[in-house]
């Protein structure tokens, strides 16, 4: 009984190697120009704590990804910034996202990133909240932070010249 099924399928088998798939060869046919990547790393800025001031760093970024910045305050410092002396004091996670824009009496026109802070354990210290807000200052095209606490809901603008005397 297998005898009766297997030379049949063996038969087909063939034929259909026979046959081919009914794609007749051809040369090589020119797609046009190789792609390449056009995209650009672009360099992020961040705020680091040394000897109780802030430091600003230059890290690689991301096309597309502005606020990349913003989440590398709860990073590790690399190995060198390390060795410098260089640290955070940021204690979790951020995210960034296009904040408010502000119009003031003098004719200046300021926008914000808007930063989410979960309730932290202890507070945040002055040095960890000056880090956050200089650091989305050096967004290109935002003036500092609002940031929101998660549970009340508002927020409160600052701009990186409020922490001036933490600059070095």
């Amino acid at each position: 009984m297998t005898r009766s099924i297997t030379v049949p399928a063996a038969v087909l088998g063939i034929v259909l190697a026979a046959g081919g798939c009914g794609v007749r060869p051809t040369g090589t046919t020119s797609a046009g120009i190789t792609p390449r990547a056009g995209a650009q790393a672009e360099h992020i800025t961040i705020y680091l704590v040394k000897d109780g001031g802030l430091t600003a760093v230059t890290r690689p970024g991301l096309p597309g990804r502005p606020f990349l910045g913003i989440a590398q305050l709860a990073v590790r410092p690399t190995s060198w910034e390390w060795r410098q002396g260089l640290r955070t004091e940021v204690p979790g996670p951020l995210g960034g996202a296009p904040g408010p824009t502000t119009a003031y009496p003098d004719g200046t026109v300021r926008t914000y990133v808007m930063i989410s802070l979960k309730p932290p354990e202890k507070p945040l210290s002055r040095t960890a909240i000056a880090q956050i807000v200089c650091t989305a200052a050096a967004v290109p095209g935002y003036h500092g932070a609002a940031l929101q606490q998660v549970e009340g809901g508002g927020h409160t603008m600052h701009d990186c010249d409020e922490y001036a005397d933490l600059l070095g």
